[in-house]
């Protein structure tokens, strides 16, 4: 069989699938390219809102970490210290 498949289908028709297709292809890409450019800007500004709620949220333990140091009295008897503070200990391996 010189021309291509054997399965009867005229060149002919076989020519306009083959147009058909092409025009499909060309029509469709874009549309591809515009939706996944969407959904890339949509990822980005995802991830802008999560990294400034991480931030927030670690601003909100920093401060609430100095407060606890500040309200936690006096440090001359430092079993009462490792009491009021209790992430003291785990600098020495303890706990």
């Amino acid at each position: 069989m010189p021309y291509g498949k054997s399965n009867g289908t005229p060149r002919h028709r076989r020519k306009l699938q083959r147009e058909f297709r092409a025009k499909a292809i060309a029509y469709i890409v874009p549309h591809i390219y515009a939706l996944s450019k969407k959904a890339r800007k949509e990822r980005s500004t995802q991830n802008d809102s999560d990294r400034k709620g991480q931030m927030l949220k670690r601003q909100r333990r920093r401060s609430k970490d100095n407060k606890k140091d500040r309200t936690s009295g006096s440090f001359e008897n430092f079993e009462s210290c490792l009491k009021t503070n209790s992430w003291i200990p785990t600098f020495f391996g303890k706990k």
